[in-house]
């Protein structure tokens, strides 16, 4: 992991940390953040996907899919955008979903890290199953709960271990592979 991959997991987990006190603190407020940084980030996730791609991925083979890649980033902004204003139940349903997505995608990739060798898998691994266990808590208690205050505890919560696992991962020892 480079520096600034640790830097970026850093900044990230503190700001899961964030979300979730804001959680804590005000619940129905809170959510309406979590949606605004969700699209906050989706937004620079394409706005960064194409700004590579017009830079230096236009000319790498198979470029091509980081343009399409950012594009989808902009798409799922724009929808995260417009759920501003939506009921919280639809918001945490789509929550959950954003959730299951991630952890099933992280999954997949520490499987494939694994197969290549790589010790770093179970922190992945970790990431991706807290993942898809909070969206399943998400979906669950959205649609057995009838209490959004307590359906919002449990997001928080979720948050509070994903920042916990992005924070280990930022500050545990890596190996140098050296090619000579």
């Amino acid at each position: 992991m480079t520096k600034l991959q640790r830097i970026w997991n850093v900044i990230s987990g503190l700001v899961l940390l964030a979300v979730a006190f804001v959680f804590f603190l005000d619940p129905e407020n809170g959510l309406d953040v979590a949606v605004w940084l969700l699209g906050l980030s989706f937004y620079y996730r394409g706005f960064g996907g194409i700004w590579y791609y017009l830079t230096m991925a236009r000319h790498m083979v198979d470029g091509r899919t980081v343009l399409y890649r950012g594009l989808i980033y902009l798409d799922l902004a724009m929808l995260t955008s417009t759920m501003l204003g939506c009921n919280a139940l639809i918001l945490m349903l789509y929550l959950a979903g954003v959730n299951a997505f991630t952890g099933l995608v992280e999954v997949l990739r520490s499987r494939e890290k694994k197969s290549a060798g790589d010790p770093g898998w179970k922190f992945q691994a970790a990431y991706g199953a807290a993942s898809l266990t909070v969206a399943a808590a998400l979906a669950i208690s959205s649609l057995y709960l009838q209490s959004i205050r307590l359906i919002i505890y449990v997001y928080a919560a979720g948050l509070v271990y994903k920042s916990i696992v992005r924070l280990s991962s930022a500050f545990r020892r890596t190996a140098i592979v050296f090619i000579q």
